[in-house]
């Protein structure tokens, strides 16, 4: 898993992170993200993906999940790039 942010909640860790493939294939139960957790940051399982795929328009790649949670509400943040031709 490239790009991983680990977040600490309720006594769990969780880590997102990127696709091994570095696109935004869809992998992790149809989600972008693989979503692993941990209670002591050395055995990690699987608990599927986040993010559904955006559509309008469809990213070429996504990349660096973050994750942020406010008053119970989870924000994930990522980096994502097109073929639409504007850079910057």
């Amino acid at each position: 898993m490239a790009d991983p942010f680990v977040l600490r909640w309720a006594g769990m860790y969780y880590a997102y992170g990127t696709n091994a493939s570095g696109t935004s294939r869809i992998e992790n139960d149809g989600k972008i993200f693989r979503v692993l957790r941990s209670s002591d940051l050395v055995q990690w399982e699987c608990v599927g993906g986040a993010l559904e795929p955006p559509t309008d328009p469809p990213p070429e790649a996504c990349w660096a999940p973050e994750v942020a949670e406010r008053d119970g509400t989870f924000y994930l943040y990522y980096s994502a790039s097109s073929d639409e031709g504007d850079e910057g």
